[in-house]
């Protein structure tokens, strides 16, 4: 039985749905086992898993096919969430047994969704989509597993959709309710400020101030990073063409997603972009993390020697914090390491730790790199810090991220005076 079947069998036990559950299961990676085996083995792994389904279910369970590679089972007899959940173990079973069957041809897994009818509002489309999302979650959690809706993780979801149409309408309509924010960095010796790092800033049309660590994620997701962050670098380098007629060694750092790594022509824009502001490349800073590296080697090195040949500066950001080793260091040479803060708190109040930053800044110069420590907050942490004779220090002690105006108010009215 299909959707439609599934539709009216639904709605003839409305609008008094008794307790009972939804499990939505999905092949894992159907595609795979059409484009190896074939159309027609694939209609036979189909109707395999319907059996090893309904061989499980119970008199008061249906069964029904409702797209391509998906399967509904509903109950209406009250069932409990731990009965769904065993219920997809046992179905699990009869899958791994039919495949041992099958003498191994095609190898697969299934996932699960499961949903409790009280959670459904009496709506077929509602329990349709409520069942897509919780069987959606368990494959984006690792797949061959089962994953129970949760409204507070559903509403999350909803909250990130709106957030996505959001963004896709600021990018369509000249980079609305973007901001770019500076935070300054200054020479560890003399405290004098050299520079600045780009940040990006979202304000949501009816949220208001959206974080970071919330819009980023999506802008990555979505590939909608890939035109942000050409924005942002345009937004970097006029600050930065504005701000060196007071200060001419002035620089600019701007952080690289892996995103536009992979998926964009990079190299290209940010030379281009930075011929069209007129500034040296030197002037320019650009900020990778390191696991870019360890993940995809071959298209990072190509970027990160590019943009070494065109002669801006690099930075490997984030050292610190979890895929840092020594050959990073030795392979890729950056002119500079940024000291995660994570790291930085650690260092400033364990001695192990800190022994190890001390080694890490001794290691970096004699290779002849630049380190730069974050998340500098108070005197007590700077002068600590200072000791283990860093290049740079970034933290709200000297600034927090602010608008080009604030930046320009705090930094260089004085200076222009």
């Amino acid at each position: 039985m299909g959707e439609y079947s599934l539709k009216i069998f639904y709605e003839s036990r409305s609008p008094k749905l008794p307790q009972g559950f939804w499990l939505r299961i999905g092949i894992d990676d159907f595609k795979n086992i059409n484009e190896s085996h074939g159309n027609e083995y694939g209609d036979y792994i189909l109707r395999r898993t319907a059996q090893c389904i309904e061989e499980n279910i119970g008199p008061e369970q249906s069964l029904f096919h409702i797209v391509a590679d998906e399967f509904a089972v509903v109950d209406f007899s009250g069932g409990s969430v731990q009965q769904a959940e065993d219920l997809f173990h046992e179905i699990k079973k009869s899958i791994y047994a039919f495949i041992e069957q099958n003498q191994y041809k095609a190898v697969y897994t299934v996932s699960g969704g499961i949903v409790k009818n009280g959670d459904v509002d009496n709506s077929f489309e509602n329990a349709m989509k409520l069942s897509e999302f919780a069987l959606s979650e368990a494959k984006e959690r690792g797949k061959n597993s089962c994953y129970v809706f949760e409204e507070e993780e559903y509403e999350d979801y909803l909250k990130s959709r709106t957030l996505l149409r959001q963004l896709h309408h600021a990018v369509n309509n000249g980079f609305e309710g973007f901001e770019a924010y500076f935070q300054p960095l200054v020479n560890a010796a003399n405290g004098e400020l050299t520079g600045a790092e780009t940040l990006l800033r979202f304000h949501s049309p009816e949220g208001g101030m959206v974080s970071p660590g919330e819009f980023i994620p999506i802008l990555e997701e979505s590939g909608l990073i890939i035109p942000v962050g050409r924005w942002v670098l345009r937004q970097a380098l006029d600050a930065c063409r504005e701000w060196q007629k007071i200060l001419p060694e002035f620089k600019v750092n701007v952080n690289l997603s892996y995103v536009q790594v992979l998926k964009s022509r990079v190299l290209t824009d940010v030379r281009r972009i930075v011929d069209e502001f007129g500034v040296k490349p030197s002037s320019v800073c650009i900020e990778l993390t390191e696991s870019g590296y360890l993940e995809e080697n071959e298209r990072f090195d190509k970027v990160w020697n590019g943009l070494k040949e065109y002669g801006v500066l690099l930075a490997l950001d984030d050292f610190g914090t979890g895929y840092s080793n020594l050959r990073c260091l030795s392979d890729l040479k950056p002119a500079y390491i940024k000291i995660d803060r994570s790291f930085t708190l650690k260092a400033l109040n364990r001695e192990y730790e800190y022994r190890l930053l001390n080694h890490i800044v001794e290691m970096s110069h004699s290779l002849g790199l630049h380190v730069c420590v974050e998340g500098i907050e108070t005197e007590g942490e700077l002068t600590k810090a200072k000791q283990t004779e860093p290049d740079y220090i970034q933290g709200f002690l000297f600034g927090k991220p602010c608008s080009r105006a604030e930046f320009t108010q705090k930094f260089f009215t004085k200076q222009a005076g």
